[in-house]
């Protein structure tokens, strides 16, 4: 983001905050009514008042907005009624979201990111589950009194109307029973801060020996430009105590039936994510499930996720059932400050050593750039290839040094396949190995360079999709490294293609022809029957790139473009300073002359082994 495109968001948070302040501040007549209505509650509080069970039949009757009553709190008494319940949200804001949560139901309803993380489609605040949706909830049940109890169906009392947080501060939602037995929700909220502490605390409430389960489901709104890489990386992540991190399939309907103890449950929505953690773990017999919307019949929401954690396997009748809710970014300096296992493995770096890579090497240095270095993302893009292909250059000089000796000796192969053409492929393979010894050549030596270049390779395609850091950030004709770019708009959607061109992605298949033409010329062909010309391979593989990157984020088209303009210029300095091809011949003339060493161990086990071969396939010959 350039100077005035970041002053022009500073102003626009600005304004917006100011008109959010004047249109949403209380005026007089309201702050006297939420003090009324505060003054209320705590006379209710005061008084051993007992609410009855609630039930679906009873809230037909319940649910009325009623600000005072009369008559008498004590529940033998003749003239009691039931106290007022009033169905109203209470907004938690600690600075990095504002949390609503309803007094029925008593748990979150709606999460607003308010740390300047916008909507692609109307630059509006992420909201990161649909509160208007049927399919986002939140509820907890419990056996109690012969029937089951659903928070959903219950009202609490609010320990506070209103919530801002300037320290660590709690706020406790209650709903009594009756008989002495209540059930109490306390969040403990933390200033600029993404999680929250959540207690759950029965009283006298439940029956001994049995679960209580917290269902949790998740409709989640389509926040980012493309829905094809929203929905590629959105699903279900989980780790149990006895395994690592663990997820269902992304983009398609998956679902899961978990039967150890459950650490922790994130309902991941690409660069964000909502994390139920628990320290001591929840009970066995989770359940999770994912599943993408229809982008058809659906252009609202782009992931659904459905979750039921037991909150405990054997409730006692008593006690605290605490976990934790993280709310926030993917981002992998918060996720890490989380401390929790296997949590920083939620934004999908790669597996094993490509993960590690990511994580520990290319992660960090870009944090670094990205903080101290006052340039755009794309900018920052080019220092990073320019960095990574610097440190690859010992490597790169390796693989040509292989493959300029090989075109030395290419007449010399040519010369080997006309002699043997028609006869023993067993003889020809021989005296070709016998050249590669004389000549001190080993084509296996450009094998050892690209095997090492691999886990950088690899974990660039896994890096640019999932790092934060890239979205909604522009360069050039992108909007968003952090999804496609588009040059051109088609009228009809290309199958396997899409309905845009990607101009970095043309860019990079154009480098990669040039590339792979340059790094292929001196690959030996092979003449045996059946097998694929490489050559013809390689020219087809920059076209099939076309296809396969079009809809993939252009941060990753632009870094593999900039690595292969810069491959092509090591090629080229090495070609014309490094190597001398007269110089490489005369080397192996020099190690023609030289007597042949004796054979290692393992030369000779193949030797053998192809003479073995050899020997087996005249006797098939002689059979026929």
């Amino acid at each position: 983001m350039d100077n005035k495109s970041t002053i022009g968001f500073i102003v626009s948070c600005l304004v917006l905050f100011a008109a959010y302040t004047f249109l949403f501040s209380p005026s007089e007549e309201e702050i006297a009514a939420q003090q009324k209505e505060q003054a209320r509650l705590d006379s209710l509080s005061r008084t051993e008042q007992v609410q009855p069970i609630i039930t679906q039949d009873d809230l037909g009757r319940n649910t009325a907005d009623i600000e005072e009553f009369t008559g008498s709190n004590d529940p033998s008494d003749s003239n009691y009624v039931v106290p007022a319940l009033q169905n109203k949200d209470i907004v938690i804001s600690n600075g990095n979201w504002d949390l609503t949560i309803g007094t029925k139901g008593g748990l979150p309803k709606r999460l607003v990111l308010t740390d300047g993380y916008v909507a692609y489609q109307d630059s509006s605040a992420v909201e990161l589950w649909d509160a208007n949706s049927p399919q986002s909830s939140m509820n907890i049940s419990f056996e109690h009194g012969g029937k089951t109890i659903n928070t959903k169906d219950l009202f609490f009392r609010p320990s506070k109307q209103s919530f801002s947080v300037t320290d660590t501060s709690s706020i406790t939602f209650t709903s009594d029973l009756g008989a002495g037995s209540k059930i109490e929700i306390n969040y403990a909220v933390y200033p600029n801060s993404y999680d929250t502490d959540v207690t759950v605390n029965l009283v006298n409430a439940g029956r001994a020996g049995s679960k209580v389960l917290l269902d949790w489901n998740t409709a989640a709104l389509h926040q980012e430009k493309g829905i094809y890489n929203e929905q590629l990386h959105s699903s279900v992540f989980f780790k149990t105590f006895e395994d690592g991190r663990d997820y269902l399939g992304e983009s398609r309907d998956n679902e899961d039936e978990v039967e150890d103890k459950l650490n922790w449950v994130a309902h991941k929505q690409n660069y964000f994510s909502v994390i139920a953690i628990s320290e001591a773990g929840f009970g066995k017999g989770g359940f999770v499930r994912s599943y993408p919307a229809d982008i058809e019949a659906d252009t609202i929401h782009s992931t659904y996720y459905e979750t039921r954690l037991a909150l405990t396997n054997n409730h006692t009748g008593n006690g605290a059932l605490p976990f934790k809710l993280f709310m926030g970014p993917n981002d992998l300096e918060i996720l890490t400050a989380l401390d929790v296992p296997g949590v920083v493995k939620i934004p999908d770096y790669g597996w094993t050593i490509f993960g590690w890579v990511n994580r520990a090497l290319i992660a960090p240095f870009f944090n670094w750039m990205s903080a101290n270095l006052a340039l755009s993302a794309g900018l920052l893009i080019f220092l990073l290839t320019l960095v990574v292909k610097t440190v690859l250059f010992p490597v790169q000089w390796k693989n040509y040094m292989n493959s300029a000796k090989m075109k030395v000796l290419k007449p010399e192969i040519d010369e080997i396949n006309k002699k043997f053409e028609g006869k023993s492929a067993v003889e020809k393979q021989q005296a070709t190995m016998a050249l590669y010894k004389q000549t001190g050549v080993n084509p296996m030596a450009g094998c050892l360079p690209a095997l090492l270049q691999m886990p950088i390779l690899y974990a660039m395609f896994r890096f640019f999709p999932a790092n934060i850091d890239l979205r909604q950030k522009s360069f050039l004709w992108a909007d968003d490294l952090g999804s496609y770019d588009s040059i051109l708009n088609l009228p009809f959607d290309v199958p396997f293609y899409g309905a845009h061109v990607s101009g970095f992605t043309v860019l990079m298949a154009i480098s990669m022809f040039f590339y792979t033409r340059m790094s292929s010329g001196n690959m030996p062909q092979s003449t045996q029957p059946g097998m694929p010309n490489m050559k013809v391979i390689m020219n087809i593989f920059p076209v099939m790139m076309l296809f396969f990157f079009n809809k993939f984020a252009s941060g990753l088209s632009l870094y593999y473009f900039l690595a292969n303009v810069f491959s092509i210029s090591q090629m080229l300095f090495i070609k014309r300073f490094l190597i001398n091809e007269e110089s490489i011949k005369a080397k192996m003339e020099q190690n023609k002359a030289k007597p042949v060493k004796k054979k290692s161990a393992f030369s000779q086990r193949l030797e053998d082994m192809q003479k073995d071969q050899q020997r087996k396939m005249a006797q098939q010959k002689k059979k026929k």
